[in-house]
């Protein structure tokens, strides 16, 4: 989770479930524990189950309200938060994984080894379970006392199983916990101060707690007004907040085809009107539809943001659709982008391509890309848990992408997953590049304009990239794509580049967004050659054909005479009106040696041409 001004340590406010605490015992820790116990309220906590707390959050210069809930036989926790400038989310600690909630209403949930021994440490301290006889199963020993700030303090060192550990530090005035130092991997410290009586719903009793929990470093402090007391567990308010913008069959699962050799193309109903072809793609961070779609189902829009392409941005409107059917899968109440698309990125199938299904369906939903069987099968994320003999890779949502750790022939970076990435297996952006100079080592490359995409002409330069890793995976000889564009997405500081669908094609591929984790299982086409077209030609599909804006020098089309502005249209006897034209890249990825005929318009004249692929990159 990142919010504006808050630092990281901000996720340490879960740990509060510390709020109480001591245990019992004689002599040593034992009976330091039992003194602050007895302090606390003693055998009042016994009755206890639930602890609801409300007040104000201050982080920096923002100030917010925050809620918290503790569930003190479990340890389970939940902290709910939000800033007047409309940050918002909340996070929990469950049984063996963390879990946060974004603006968005979207969950990601942590279960690796380090997010559960982190988790390890929440619980104890939310279960008061230093104050159990046996200290919970926690290793204890007494360190030496300590005098600070004009007061004396015992300490008790804790080891929960699985966990970090901490050291509380008990007031020898008030015998009442003062501090918990956290021993993670960045050392932080809890101070609890402004104890008060709280008292118990049903009897005279009453237990004592702090009303300000205050975190070093870093300067956040919790400032409550609120403690409330519940004798018995209320279950829901510990439920993970999914959201559920979509149905599947009872199975849990919605399998069905895609029509397309590169892109993922879909057979899909909006509104109940269709079916229309629509892309799944990873890479666009809002669902997008064309205008002209909008327009015709007379969706109501309005001001949207600017959307970022490879090369600049373009202006949108913002709709919502009531539902968008994919087989047996149901999409509810979708926010689009309406956007004016370019002809070529529409038109590059063999029906219009009217919308791109993205990032929030990715997030909700777990979703296996099998490319040997040209199946997508949709399952419910929550419940989802990976059977298959994939490899697994972490990744997470960074600012509407996907994202991995990864590195391009051994210089490590963060890559996007991009499956509407279509020409390429790899883009590298410029800022990568000139701080790594990785552009120099990538041998032969051809240079220029790239495509277009809703920024407008993109430039690059072509060449291979010899290793690729995520995680323990590697994909070797790449056909990459260096750019050479400075705006839009290219502008990106953090992100090293975009994965895209020339690497995917090599595995049966599984998005578990929630869980965080990205499957990838090899296949057949694992070890075959990426291979880029075989003429040397970078094309954009127009009405008349496909118009040519860059010829790889010493390439096939380049020995035929053809020239940037050149115009097919017509390729083995296919014209450009006829559905199968639009396969073209696919005719110029067939077998070297292979003959092409083409006719093409240059200015005024056509002309017959033959074009006999060859490896170019």
């Amino acid at each position: 989770m990142r919010m504006p001004g808050i630092p990281a340590l901000f996720t340490f406010l879960l740990c509060t479930g510390s709020l109480l605490a001591a245990q019992n015992g004689a002599g040593s820790a034992r009976a330091v524990l039992e003194s602050a116990r007895h302090a606390a309220g003693g055998g009042a906590w016994k009755d206890v189950s639930e602890i609801l707390s409300e007040g104000t959050l201050k982080a920096g210069s923002n100030t917010g309200f925050v809620r918290y809930l503790e569930d003190l036989r479990s340890g389970r926790n939940v902290l709910r938060y939000e800033f007047p400038s409309g940050t918002k989310g909340s996070q929990g600690s469950d049984i063996g994984r963390t879990w946060q909630q974004d603006g968005s209403g979207y969950i990601s949930i942590s279960d690796d080894p380090k997010s559960r021994q982190d988790d390890a440490d929440d619980l104890y301290l939310t279960r008061l379970a230093y104050w159990q006889p046996n200290f919970g199963g926690a290793a204890v020993a007494l360190l030496p006392a300590v005098n600070a700030e004009q007061a004396s303090y015992d300490r008790v060192e804790i080891h929960p199983q699985g966990g970090h550990g901490f050291t509380l530090w008990i007031s020898r005035q008030t015998h009442l916990i003062e501090r918990v130092e956290h021993n993670t991997e960045r050392p932080y410290t809890e101070i609890w101060s402004d104890y008060r009586d709280v008292s118990l719903p049903s009897n005279h009793s009453s237990v004592r707690m702090p009303y300000t929990i205050s975190i070093e470093p870093g300067g956040q402090k919790t400032l409550y007004t609120v403690r409330k007391l519940l004798k018995k567990t209320r279950q829901a308010d510990f439920a993970i907040p999914f959201r559920h913008d979509y149905e599947l069959p009872k199975d849990g699962k919605a399998t069905v085809p895609f029509f397309s050799s590169t892109g993922i193309i879909l057979k899909a109903k909006i509104n109940g009107q269709g079916p229309f072809a629509v892309i799944l793609d990873s890479g666009s961070e809002i669902n997008l539809i064309s205008a002209r779609l909008a327009r015709q189902l007379h969706l109501k829009t309005d001001s949207g943001v600017p959307l970022s392409g490879l090369a600049g941005r373009t202006e949108t409107q913002s709709t919502s659709v009531q539902s968008v059917q994919i087989g047996g899968l149901v999409l509810h109440n979708q926010q689009f982008l309406a956007l004016d698309v370019p002809y070529g990125l529409t038109h590059d199938w063999k029906e219009p391509l009217v919308a791109a299904i993205g990032y929030p369906a990715f997030r909700q939903l777990a979703i296996q890309i099998n490319y040997q069987q040209n199946e997508t099968t949709f399952y419910d994320g929550p419940t989802f848990r990976y059977q298959g003999s994939g490899t697994e890779v972490q990744m997470h949502p960074s600012d509407g992408w996907l994202v991995a750790d990864g590195a391009v022939q051994g210089v490590p970076g963060t890559f996007s997953l991009d499956t509407g990435q279509e020409n390429v297996s790899l883009t590298l952006f410029r800022n990568f590049l000139n701080r790594t100079k990785l552009d120099n080592t990538m041998g032969e490359r051809f240079c220029g304009v790239s495509g277009e995409s809703f920024g407008g002409l993109e430039h690059a330069c072509f060449a291979r990239c010899d290793k690729l890793a995520l995680g323990s995976v590697e994909a070797h000889d790449l056909v990459t794509q260096l750019l050479l564009d400075t705006k839009g997405v290219a502008s990106e500081k953090t992100i090293a580049g975009n994965i895209g669908t020339g690497f995917f094609r090599k595995f049966t591929v599984t998005f578990d967004a929630i869980h965080q984790k990205l499957f990838l299982e090899k296949n057949a086409d694992y070890s075959r050659p990426d291979v880029y077209n075989r003429a040397g030609l970078v094309l954009e599909l127009v009405p008349q054909g496909d118009k040519v804006l860059n010829v790889f020098a010493g390439g096939p089309a380049a020995a035929a005479g053809i020239e940037v502005g050149d115009v097919i249209t017509s390729i083995d006897g296919y014209v450009a009106s006829d559905p199968a034209f639009s396969t073209m890249e696919n005719v110029l990825r067939k077998p070297v040696g292979t003959v092409v005929q083409l006719i093409v318009q240059h200015g005024q004249a056509a002309r017959n041409l033959q074009l006999k692929l060859q490896n170019v990159l």
